[in-house]
């Protein structure tokens, strides 16, 4: 049973701060619509946009995102709270 409580407001989403995902998962793919190096995680602030560079870090590894999938559907940007 959810409860819900009046008045109660949810903290706001960080979309104007740094990107900052949580990558859970690292692998490589030879072949198929992932073909390549792909990572997953959470997005835990800001916005990941298809075609931006973004910088791995501690590694200091500078990527491209080619594409984003959240669930099975192709998206042009992940926000705070999505697994990409």
């Amino acid at each position: 049973m959810i409860e819900v409580l009046e008045g109660l407001e949810l903290p706001a989403r960080p979309v104007n701060k740094p990107m900052r995902i949580n990558i859970t998962n690292f692998y490589e793919s030879p072949i198929g619509k992932l073909k390549g190096h792909c990572i997953s995680g959470k997005i835990e602030a800001g916005v990941i946009k298809k075609d931006e560079k973004y910088v791995i870090l501690p590694q200091d590894c500078q990527c491209i995102v080619k594409e984003i999938l959240v669930g099975n559907d192709k998206v042009r940007e992940g926000v705070v709270g999505d697994n990409v």
